[in-house]
């Protein structure tokens, strides 16, 4: 019998990375299942409502707007460590500059434009 050929190492990468994939894909689905609409986030909206509504017909609801949109701003601007995981949007922040699957680059751009 003929012993099957060692799988290349291009091809485990390639697999580990199709693995990985597919776990971030599963990972991204569960989050997606997550609503915002709870009873807590109901109900601090609903106490919201009615205190733009009280402090409009005192005539300083465009000020409780602004304020509003302040702390709102600031309570959803993370300050947690970053998981070392995740890349950034930005590659001079990631880990050897690395570029996000299908980020467009110029090399890219031109590629297609030009169809080199």
């Amino acid at each position: 019998m003929a012993q099957k050929a060692p799988r290349a190492p291009r091809r485990l990468k390639r697999q580990e990375e199709l693995k990985k994939r597919k776990e971030d894909l599963a990972k991204a689905k569960e989050d997606e299942k997550k609503t915002i609409f709870t009873k807590k986030n109901i109900i601090i909206f609903s106490i919201w409502l009615v205190l733009q509504i009280i402090f409009s017909f005192f005539e300083f609801g465009t000020l409780f707007l602004i304020i509003s949109i302040g702390i709102f701003i600031y309570m959803n601007t993370s300050t947690e460590e970053k998981d070392p995981n995740k890349k950034s949007a930005y590659s001079v922040f990631n880990k050897n500059c690395e570029r996000l699957d299908g980020q467009i680059t110029t090399e890219t751009f031109e590629k297609q434009i030009y169809r080199r």
